[in-house]
């Protein structure tokens, strides 16, 4: 139980270091399973976090990386906003 959540809940500690507010992340239901698929594909939350920053700032190459990087989750959440 504490695994399955605990890399999405250090990502989100780290982005509320670099000064977002827990209402700038995105819907939970949406941020769990992508955290969880960076984690898959072997990112760290250091690196996670990072993805995330950039793609807040609406980092065009960011985007496409999180949308790569997330397989099939990042492609039925982000499917939506092709």
């Amino acid at each position: 139980m504490f695994g399955i959540t605990f890399f999405s809940n250090r990502v989100s500690s780290l982005l509320f270091k670099k000064g977002y507010e827990p209402c700038q992340l995105p819907n939970h239901k949406i941020y769990v399973p992508l955290c969880n698929a960076l984690e898959q594909n072997g990112y760290t939350p250091d690196q996670a976090a990072d993805l995330w920053d950039r793609c807040f700032r609406d980092d065009k190459e960011a985007i496409k990386r999180m949308h790569k990087d997330t397989g099939l989750v990042g492609m039925m959440i982000f499917g939506f906003l092709d």
